[in-house]
């Protein structure tokens, strides 16, 4: 066959970052990757996630995948990961809770490394994903299907399931072969087993008109997109909040900002359209009013808007990342919360006054106690500058933080001692003076993660 170009739309010098399965879509799509660096300079890291579902077939992918990378000489890093405690403890399906898993280690290299995260998805998982969101309740947006996003790449898009399978053989290509794939109790399987076949046999270009359609969609999405009044949108790090302004506006306009919104943090794919037009009819109801949401998620009517957060979980986050209690201060990237920390050892050359970055010297602290948390009643902080300390609270009231959101501010401390906020705010204990042997640089950045359905 002859060789459809990959657009890859990267500079010179990136890095990628593949999932790579062992199944035939990813191992073509490796193959590709490999002859595309012969023409183009990246850096290609794979990343292989062992769900543990299959017991010894599980392992035998991933040592299929060691080898087929050792052999190329690719970097790859395997996680391990419990589908079936993340089902239970997220309420989700298995294909939910593997797909999160998975997309979370993802993420972890694509941030470590700076990269783009590239998949194997190809036109029949696309059609796949439009005919299960449509059978679902999905709307317009639902009906897209998979597309590209800033940080994700899917190189594939345009080539067929047989494509694929035709590479394969001609570039003697071997590769593993899911038997759950196979499983129509898995809704996924069955639209690709029964349901789009039976598509095909009416009109054969059924996968491509159903990816077309979706493309339509997505232009006119763009149109709707461009119009939105986005700055009535605020998303804080824990509270989504929306302008009661909102409700001088068509119903279209208002259903469609309130679904932005919840892009923003996430949360959009949880809410079917009843919910929207609850939150829409929250806008005309008096101040106070709130309403009930999935995921223990509320939406309350204050004075001048909507303000939309999770209740009563300190350790919510509208990234989706995992969180924990406490991370032991050492140089490394961290994931806290809905923050990603990374802790460097800094040189007399760095920015006492940079804003993207802080730099705090441990040399009064115990560093054997100085850990990553979320702030705590209790806490004490003393700014630089400031006269002395204050309760945290008190602190944090006068930055006119609401209290709801207090409990999710991630902080390094020693004891009750505040030494950083993510907020910036520097403590007078860790102020750099001229001797930099104790000095460290932080950086606190959002994460973000893909919320396609797939």
């Amino acid at each position: 066959m002859k060789i459809k170009e990959i657009q890859l739309n990267i500079s010179d010098g990136d890095t990628l970052v593949l999932g790579l399965s062992g199944g035939v879509d990813s191992v073509v799509l490796f193959d590709l990757l490999l002859k595309q660096q012969k023409k183009q300079s990246f850096k290609l890291i794979a990343v292989h996630v062992n769900h543990n579902l299959r017991g010894k077939a599980s392992d035998d992918d991933e040592q299929f995948v060691r080898s087929l990378a050792q052999k190329n000489n690719v970097d790859l890093k395997v996680f391990s990961v419990d589908c079936l405690k993340k089902q239970k403890e997220g309420k989700l399906s298995l294909e939910e809770a593997a797909r999160e898993l998975r997309y979370q280690c993802l993420n972890e290299v694509a941030f470590k490394y700076n990269g783009k995260i590239v998949l194997a998805h190809h036109l029949n998982d696309c059609a796949e994903t439009i005919l299960l969101n449509l059978t679902r309740g999905a709307g317009a947006n639902g009906a897209i299907g998979i597309t590209e996003t800033d940080l994700i790449r899917r190189p594939l898009l345009s080539w067929t399931r047989d494509d694929i399978l035709r590479y394969a053989q001609e570039n003697n290509l071997n590769y593993v072969e899911d038997e759950t794939n196979k499983d129509t109790r898995y809704s996924r399987n069955a639209i690709r087993q029964k349901v789009l076949p039976e598509l095909e046999k009416i009109n054969k270009k059924a996968a491509a008109n159903l990816v077309r359609f979706g493309q339509t969609l997505a232009e006119d999405e763009d149109y709707f997109n461009a119009i939105l009044p986005k700055e009535l949108v605020k998303n804080g790090k824990k509270t989504l909040k929306i302008d009661k302004m909102l409700k001088n506006y068509h119903k279209v306009i208002k259903n469609r900002t309130i679904i932005y919104a919840l892009n923003l943090c996430g949360l959009a794919k949880d809410f079917s359209k009843g919910h929207i037009e609850k939150i829409a009819a929250l806008l005309d109801k008096d101040c106070g009013k709130k309403i009930n949401l999935p995921h223990k998620i509320v939406a309350v009517n204050d004075e001048n808007e909507i303000s939309i957060f999770k209740a009563n979980d300190s350790k919510y986050n509208f990234s989706g990342m995992l969180s924990r209690d406490e991370i032991k201060f050492k140089v490394g990237d961290f994931r806290f919360g809905y923050v990603a920390v990374s802790i460097i050892k800094a040189t007399a050359t760095d920015n006492v006054k940079a804003d993207d970055y802080k730099l705090i010297d441990i040399s009064n602290c115990d560093e054997s106690k100085l850990v990553l948390r979320f702030v705590r009643d209790g806490d004490v902080f003393q700014k630089i500058g400031s006269a002395g300390h204050k309760k945290i609270n008190r602190f944090l009231t006068d930055k006119k933080v609401p209290q709801r959101e207090r409990k999710h501010i991630v902080c390094l401390a020693q004891a009750n001692e505040i030494l950083l906020l993510e907020t910036g705010d520097v403590s007078q204990m860790v102020k750099v003076m001229d001797n930099f042997k104790n000095v460290y640089k932080v950086v606190f950045k959002n994460c973000k993660t893909d919320t396609e359905k797939h």
